[in-house]
């Protein structure tokens, strides 16, 4: 049954509001003098909206919704006297290199995706977003196949590595990896009934805020973020059809013993989490599943794979055409139900 909530109402909704991004920049970078700023998008945190059951009365709006988010943005960091670099990412997600590890991996959204008459909408949306960023000063889009926060962390480390502080904005459980292995904070939209309880993820909470947040429970201790994915590999990530191995609670156990200098070293993981595991826990894990996970849900290595993908190297998106009158002209055709706020980009 199709919600009577417009879609672009849900969309809209997902927009952290001015008060609590003043007080998650203030708390993030207090002290900062810098002028400039990376902002990378999450576009999937619109896209998967459009596969849920929510109203769709302007097939226009994904890109409307995008580009409004990056005027909001802007025109706040602007007031602050800061420029701002918008990475908008977009994947498709269908030739996730996740899968390569674990084909059960995102299997459920893809399915109900591929059957869905709203993919049409997702593409055309995405090609108008393709063709206004390159005439939009300091907006890109970035295309790809894979975990979005996989082509982040690229971005981060090779085409937009100029010294800037970094923000994401996404909702993507698998973003929670970022700031432990890139210098970003992440801003998360949160809200609890109509107030914005947005909060932010950084190098220092990652691991456990993703943890309270999937088992909605208070944890007090201190773990090593490095160990993020190993949390992903031993309690699941539902979000993605990754089924858990054990409870979240007992996979803390392990990572708190875990020395987190054996990070990457996969043999060496697996014989610590062997060790510190119940013969109940680890009844059928074997070594041969724990490569696979870890393979498949840590953003480094997943980064060392996409390296290897010819659309990592596509440069071709950073563009910055000038044409006000091309750009007003589609918006004045286009967007009539769902105006782009030009004035503010």
């Amino acid at each position: 049954m199709v919600s009577s909530i417009s879609i672009e109402a849900i969309m809209y909704s997902n927009f952290i509001k001015y008060p609590k991004l003043a007080e998650l920049t203030q708390q993030e970078f207090a002290g900062s003098t810098a002028c400039d700023l990376n902002v990378y998008i999450d576009v999937t945190m619109f896209t998967r909206l459009l596969y849920n059951d929510f109203f769709i009365s302007d097939e226009n709006c994904l890109a409307a919704v995008v580009l409004n988010y990056c005027a909001h943005i802007k025109d706040f960091y602007r007031k602050l006297g800061v420029r701002v670099n918008i990475i908008l990412v977009y994947s498709d997600e269908t030739d996730a290199i996740n899968k390569q590890f674990l084909p059960e991996y995102n299997y459920n959204y893809l399915n109900k995706k591929s059957v869905s008459e709203n993919l049409k909408i997702e593409n055309i949306n995405i090609q108008i977003l393709e063709l206004l960023c390159r005439y939009l000063p300091g907006i890109y889009l970035k295309k790809g196949s894979v975990e979005p926060a996989v082509i982040i962390s690229y971005l981060m480390r090779n085409d937009f590595n100029n010294g800037f502080p970094n923000i994401v904005f996404s909702t993507s459980p698998f973003s929670y990896q970022l700031p432990c292995y890139n210098p970003c904070v992440i801003f998360r939209k949160k809200k609890f009934k109509q107030d914005d309880i947005s909060f932010s993820v950084n190098s220092s909470n990652a691991l456990i805020v993703y943890a309270q947040e999937a088992s909605n429970a208070q944890i007090r201790n201190r773990f090593n973020n490095l160990l993020i994915s190993t949390l992903f590999c031993l309690s699941g990530l539902s979000k993605r059809d990754v089924k858990k191995k054990m409870s979240i609670s007992k996979a803390l156990y392990i990572i708190i013993n875990m020395n987190p200098n054996t990070y990457g070293d996969i043999e060496s993981m697996y014989d610590q989490i062997c060790t510190f595991a119940t013969s109940k826990d680890i009844l059928g894990f074997t070594m041969f599943e724990w490569n696979n996970r870890f393979k498949a849900l840590d953003l480094n290595y997943q980064v060392k794979l996409y390296e290897t993908l010819p659309e990592s190297r596509d440069t071709t998106y950073i563009v910055d055409l000038n044409d006000p009158d091309k750009v007003k002209y589609i918006n004045n055709n286009y967007f009539i139900n769902n105006p782009i706020d030009l004035q503010r980009l």
